[in-house]
């Protein structure tokens, strides 16, 4: 979908340069930036004027290289003082109002991370809808964007029967369910059934099993749950270690593990000797979902199996004891009604009788004894719920003639009232955020701002609190803003903020995108690569709690670690695998977002790291700067895993090419300080090499490896108009005392993600503006109230 304004800006003719900037331009620039020598592709003489997107941009790009007086080139004569500023001060009154008219958000569809989310929390269900959409495209790494969010054939289709999929499954109860606890044996499970039968697992008198197996063969999976409807449930596994003084790792995992399922890692957890434990996840469930725990470093004696149980109770390898298992939920039992609620209200449901060997499962039926009038009325309460505003009669008419149409033809009311819901669901005023601003003012009205507040932090519908203080009128007022937006962030759906947030601005959704060669990184596993990512979220989460300054994005005192990051991170003292934050001991040379492991990898591939890819990763997403892309018929770079030659070595012969060096010299130096840090986050200072170098007998953890250890790590450099550096350390302190772009772009960068567009020229002012009202000292969770009460967030 296509931006109007942009449309009708292409369709213009291109308009000149105005005479005012041509005597600048003519003295300075077309030396190299005219028709004949065109450098970089850029022509001055016949650039458009900002008549359209992609020329505007060409001239933002011409404002800011000579605003830092990267050009004219420093080789060149300086520019007259006085004509660079009236220069600039005309450009930008001009480029502010070209993007003012092109700008806008263009009509939001959600995405479907965003359809997911709201499908689930209107009708109170978990319905895995996710796989079953088109893949929405990015633009500046994020999924929200206005303009990539198009809508196709495909995408109706597959709404429409992601529409009818969760409403055919909506479950229906007769009463409201109610909260109970039971408790299990591992014995009943199947796996747990034939491991007693063939003497794998060993059952104990007072019932408790002791298992001898990972949990692969015989299966672990607790599928004696049986939960009759989905919901909210805390499922706790009663456990203690037999017959070892030595932890267990357990790795949980959480899905229904029938042929092609959903299954997912939930968490890891250490499990300790000497005392009881418990394995526990309280999450939602949908029936036939349970747990299975996996336990590493357990193997079953493949004797016992012929010898028989006695050959079990003698023998003297390590188990896990399972005491019991203890199923409560569902916790929540009124989000589990919401969605009958909206659709039938208090009508009587009648359920059928429960499927047998020679009957199947027949269908709810749902009692009215005024089917139009009961349709019309739910109908409108089911509309305002996913419009997420009122909804008026005429807009609920066409739905309330399809309900008729259908009963007139014979669907009994629940078969016609889902039909209708099913159109609801697939209805503009639902699939897209319809954001109205007000004439004069260009505000957003009062719905379309707890929307936009409530998909930013929330990424999913208004819940009741937020809809009833929109139509109070309260959003219009600070104090109310402020009160809503504290509210979500203290809520427990700010963890779906952290996670979209994070995979678009810092790219974590590419966390599994390339596995790192086993021969030169083998300390590299799964629950590395899983606590890498549970780092950086709860990195961000733990600086709104605490309200600290974004310069911690560069440098911290702290750092989010487990037992396993620790150890990759040579920081002592740390146990268990619950991340937590932990006070960094002196030199380390760990904390803010470029140590990280997560980071760090998703900006290197597989085998080595190139200061190109890290470099333009730290100007873009901590520095905001996007460096244009390269001259057409350069070649990259292919990294040299020999260990003969390093990469800054290649690129100072790169560098040399004049069309390369002046983005060189600004995108380089944060990769070559980056270098200190391999493809895992590990920190280095020699490169591995699987060919020449240095062989070894081992690795800091002891562990006999393949590789050997190549040139030593040059990571110094100098950052243009800011100074050398000689090593990460150094170049740390130079970047932290960027505070301010370090600010505005994280301010940039959550205002992009929640309105829907990309931020620009005209946005900058605004933007400088909230980061001098914030002052040096303000914390994230203070510019977040900033950035949803700004003039930006607030309008269309």
């Amino acid at each position: 979908m296509v931006c109007a304004c942009a449309t009708a800006a292409q369709s213009t003719s291109p308009a000149p340069t105005p005479a005012s900037l041509q005597p600048f331009i003519k003295a300075n620039c077309t030396e190299c930036h005219d028709a004949d020598v065109d450098k970089g592709g850029l022509d001055l003489t016949a650039l458009p004027y900002g008549s359209d997107p992609r020329s505007h941009e060409r001239w933002v790009r011409v404002y800011d290289r000579v605003t830092s007086g990267e050009m004219p080139p420093p080789k060149k004569a300086r520019p007259d003082a006085a004509q660079a500023k009236a220069f600039l001060a005309t450009l930008e009154k001009d480029l502010t109002t070209q993007h003012l008219a092109m700008r806008g958000t263009v009509l939001r569809r959600l995405n479907r991370i965003e359809y997911r989310n709201t499908i689930e929390d209107l009708l109170g269900q978990e319905v895995g809808l996710y796989e079953d959409l088109p893949e929405d495209a990015l633009s500046h790494g994020f999924d929200t964007n206005g303009e990539a969010l198009g809508l196709s054939d495909v995408h109706l289709r597959r709404y429409l029967a992601a529409a009818e999929t969760v409403l055919a499954n909506q479950e229906l109860r007769e009463a409201a369910p109610t909260r109970s606890t039971r408790t299990l044996s591992m014995a009943e499970t199947g796996g747990g059934s034939r491991a007693l039968k063939e003497n794998m697992w060993l059952k104990r008198d007072d019932g408790a099993v002791i298992l001898f197996s990972a949990g692969q063969f015989p299966s672990t999976v607790v599928d004696n749950l049986k939960l009759t409807e989905g919901g909210v449930y805390s499922v706790r596994m009663d456990v203690e270690i037999y017959q070892s003084d030595q932890p267990l790792l357990v790795e949980l995992w959480h899905g229904n593990f029938g042929k092609g399922s959903d299954n997912r890692i939930v968490g890891y957890q250490k499990l300790l000797p000497g005392k009881p434990q418990q394995i526990a996840l309280t999450a939602w469930f949908r029936t036939g979902d349970t747990i299975r725990p996996l336990i590493d470093g357990m193997k079953y004696p493949q004797e016992a199996k012929k010898a028989g149980v006695e050959f079990l109770k003698a023998y003297k390898g390590k188990g896990l004891v399972v005491t019991g298992i203890t199923v409560d939920g569902p916790i929540d039992a009124s989000a589990a009604f919401r969605g009958q609620r909206l659709l039938f209200g208090d009508l009587p449901v009648k359920l059928p009788p429960p499927a047998t060997r020679g009957r199947p499962a027949g269908t709810p039926t749902v009692t009215s004894n005024n089917s139009k009038g009961d349709g019309a009325r739910q109908l409108k309460v089911f509309a305002a719920a996913a419009f997420r505003r009122p909804a008026s009669d005429a807009q609920v008419s066409p739905y309330v003639a399809l309900l008729t149409d259908e009963l007139t033809k014979g669907a009994d009311f629940r078969e016609a009232m889902m039909t209708a819901a099913s159109a609801i669901l697939c209805a503009p005023e639902f699939l897209f955020l319809i954001e109205q601003p007000q004439a004069k003012t260009q505000r957003l009205d009062d719905h379309a701002i707890a929307s936009r507040l409530s998909y930013l932090f929330t990424r999913s519908t208004p819940d009741d609190e937020l809809l009833r203080a929109a139509s109070a009128g309260e959003l219009r007022t600070p104090s109310g803003m402020r009160a809503q937006t504290e509210r979500l962030l203290k809520g427990p759906r700010l963890e779906r903020f952290l996670s979209d947030f994070t995979d678009g601005w810092l790219n974590l959704r590419d966390i599994a995108a390339t596995n790192p060669d086993r021969k030169l990184y083998p300390e590299y596993d799964d629950q590395l690569r899983f606590a890498m990512v549970q780092e950086t979220r709860a990195f961000i989460a733990e600086l709104i709690a605490r309200n600290l300054p974004a310069t911690n994005l560069v440098r911290s005192d702290f750092a989010m670690l487990n037992e396993r990051l620790a150890k990759q991170y040579d920081v002592p003292g740390v146990e268990g695998t619950a991340i937590r934050a932990v006070k960094l001991p002196a030199g380390s040379q760990r904390g803010g977002l470029l140590t990280q492991g997560a980071v760090l990898k998703v900006s290197a591939n597989g085998t080595a790291t190139s200061p190109i890819i890290r470099g333009v990763y730290v100007m873009e997403r901590v520095l905001g700067f996007h460096p244009p892309p390269p001259p057409p018929g350069i070649a990259g770079l292919e990294p040299d895993t020999r260990g003969a030659v390093t990469i800054k070595d290649q690129l100072s012969k790169h560098r040399e090419l004049e069309s390369c060096n002046g983005c060189h010299q600004i995108i380089d130096p944060p990769g070559f300080a980056l270098e200190s840090f391999d493809v895992i986050g590990g920190w280095r200072e020699r490169v591995r090499s699987l060919d020449q170098g240095e062989r070894l007998k081992a690795d800091r953890f002891g562990q006999r490896v393949g590789y050997k250890l190549g040139p030593a790590v040059d990571a110094s450099g100098e950052i243009v108009g800011a100074g050398a550096f000689k090593d990460f350390e150094e170049f740390r302190g130079l970047l932290a005392k960027q505070q301010d772009r370090i600010t505005a772009n994280l301010v940039a960068r959550v205002l992009a993600f929640g309105t829907g567009r990309e931020m620009g020229f005209s946005d900058r002012a605004v933007i400088t503006r909230l980061v001098k009202q914030a002052g040096p000292t303000a914390g994230v969770r203070d510019l977040l109230h900033l950035a949803v009460q700004s003039d930006i967030f607030l309008s269309k």
